[in-house]
């Protein structure tokens, strides 16, 4: 499928979301539309390896929790769907897929409403936008088996957006959908709950191990701002950005300068 027909269906879906649908004929609303082909059929090989072809994020990889310092961000697209960006660029090296992984990402989470909203973490009010207590019809959706049914479906409805915010959430409808795990990655900040961020999300059904890393991030950021950011205590990431493994191959110049600073920035 290519974008245009998967805009069409995100737009369609927004307004199917608009009529404010029972719990089921949202789940079946996702089964039908699952069944077609969005994405590619293979989806095995990704690449996962810092390699030259991928220009670097510097403030961003500052950002990286002294755990995840193997790692090298990837200057991601930062069009509001930096999060669909990312991941296409991890499987096929261009955003063009991006459209299509955020319709998935949304089917998914339809389709399977009721097995997500049973996780823990889509109990939690944290997993939620501000947007989605916000526009969330709470008098329509009174599932007391639910807690959060109603800003799970408005949070799906504004994900229907090109360029709308993808919260935690969307991060587990992702991994089911590229059937492999996602590393999230949240910057050191002084706060258990958003520090709780890091943590490998495991898909619905897995069928790849490898899994890739996505580092919660501000568009635009250098290293002298990523440094402030984390002292103040306040960090609102608008972005995000694909992380690749380092590997010590004389492949790009530059790489090799740029690891070099990290390694002596880390030790000093």
């Amino acid at each position: 499928m290519n974008s245009n027909s998967a805009k069409e269906i995100l737009i369609k879906t927004k307004k199917f979301l608009a009529k404010l649908p029972s719990l089921n004929e949202i789940i079946s609303y996702g089964q039908k539309y699952k069944k077609f082909q969005i994405l590619p059929d293979n989806l095995s090989y990704i690449d996962v390896n810092m390699s030259e072809d991928i220009d670097v994020d510097e403030g961003a990889c500052s950002l990286l929790p002294d755990e995840f310092r193997n790692y090298i961000c990837a200057d991601t697209t930062a069009d509001g769907n930096c999060l669909y960006n990312a991941v296409s660029y991890f499987l096929i090296r261009e955003n063009y897929l991006s459209v299509q992984l955020r319709l998935s990402t949304i089917l998914e989470l339809m389709a399977y409403a009721d097995k997500y909203l049973k996780l823990e973490v889509f109990e939690k009010d944290y997993s939620y936008s501000d947007h989605a207590f916000l526009y969330a019809k709470n008098e329509r959706y009174q599932q007391p088996e639910y807690r959060n049914i109603a800003p799970f479906i408005a949070e799906i409805m504004e994900m229907c957006h090109i360029g709308a915010w993808s919260p935690l959430g969307a991060l587990y409808g992702l991994a089911s959908v590229l059937e492999r795990p996602i590393q999230s990655i949240y910057p050191p900040v002084n706060s258990s709950l958003l520090r709780d961020f890091t943590r490998v999300i495991e898909p619905r059904q897995q069928k790849y191990d490898v899994a890739i890393a996505i580092l919660w991030s501000v568009s635009g950021v250098n290293e002298k701002r990523a440094k402030k950011l984390l002292s103040s205590g306040y960090f609102r990431p608008n972005h995000f950005v694909g992380c690749y493994i380092m590997v010590f191959i004389l492949f790009n110049y530059n790489i090799i300068l740029y690891v070099i600073y990290l390694f002596l920035t880390n030790n000093n």
